[in-house]
């Protein structure tokens, strides 16, 4: 319930429990001995406050989690709107700054980043997630997605390079039908898909690949790709 919260918000709630219980004891102590408790009463606020910051916190967290989600699911269903790639990125930058230890919310948050391109952290946030769970099918389905897509650029050039080798040509269909099982939003990945399909003669494919990515980072594509 706590995962993602900063250090010292789990010492400000440490520190309030010991405050609330060393106040709860001086109550009882205060009441027992027939004293007055009205100035003890006024001083619950202040661990209340100290717990309550933290909850707080987690609380918003789990909603930027949820919202996250939802907001990868917008980009990776219309890679070129612009608008929610934008709110993406709003929202990564919220959780990224802190750290999880839960493999489904660094899972989430590997799916989002490698969707806006941010392949290398991505990937990191990805490993950390099977570390802690190597079965999780969500960290899994979002590893052989990026595992393909790595595998695209080579098998590609193969290709190009010797345009009869069947074999090439039919472990890189293989992978490309591999990759079209999950949608794809990153940009560079979108352009190594398009490649690989310019390069089995599927020219209307790559050219409306390349159209999204050149809506989302135009410097991104210098001319269409073809072999």
């Amino acid at each position: 319930m706590f995962d993602g919260l900063y250090l010292f918000e789990w010492v400000l709630m440490a520190l309030g429990i010991i405050l609330f219980v060393v106040l709860v004891i001086a109550f009882f102590y205060q009441l027992t001995h027939n004293r007055s408790v009205g100035v003890l009463l006024a001083f619950f606020l202040v661990p209340i406050a100290m717990i309550g910051y933290p909850s707080l916190q987690s609380i918003q967290i789990s909603d930027n989690k949820v919202s996250l989600e939802k907001k990868a699911d917008a980009v990776l269903a219309n890679p070129a709107d612009t608008t929610a790639r934008n709110e993406l990125q709003q929202q990564v930058e919220k959780l990224s700054s802190r750290s999880f230890s839960d493999p489904a919310t660094l899972t989430a948050l590997s799916k989002a980043q490698f969707a806006l391109g941010n392949d290398q952290v991505a990937k990191n946030n990805l490993e950390k997630a099977l570390q802690k769970d190597p079965q999780l099918p969500a960290a899994k389905q979002l590893q052989l997605k990026i595992e393909s897509l790595d595998r695209l650029a080579p098998l590609t050039a193969q290709v190009k390079n010797n345009p009869t080798d069947e074999k090439a040509k039919a472990d890189l269909n293989q992978t490309l039908n591999t990759v079209a099982q999950q949608p794809v939003a990153n940009p560079a990945a979108l352009l190594k898909v398009a490649q690989a399909q310019a390069a089995l003669g599927d020219h209307a494919k790559a050219e409306k690949n390349i159209a999204i990515v050149q809506k989302i980072n135009p410097k991104l594509v210098m001319a269409p790709s073809h072999p």
